[in-house]
């Protein structure tokens, strides 16, 4: 069962979308993020890893060294 057609739901997602990524954004940000926005584009990260410093690469690997061996 369907309240209403399916392209006047999805006209009217499209426009509430436009109109939250036009709202003002937070002091210091660069743009607004819609729900599960970020976690979709970090899926990215998944399939080609995630980017790291050098000084947290540096971190892991002597923290790594410090461990006593298992």
């Amino acid at each position: 069962m369907q309240f209403r057609a399916p392209q006047e739901f999805k006209a009217d997602m499209d426009l509430l979308l436009s109109q939250l990524r036009q709202a003002p954004k937070a002091a210091g940000e660069d743009r607004v993020y819609i729900h599960g926005e970020k976690e979709f584009e970090a899926a990215d990260g998944l399939a080609e890893g995630v980017p790291l410093s050098e000084a947290t690469v540096k971190t892991l690997l002597d923290g790594g060294r410090s461990m006593a061996p298992i």
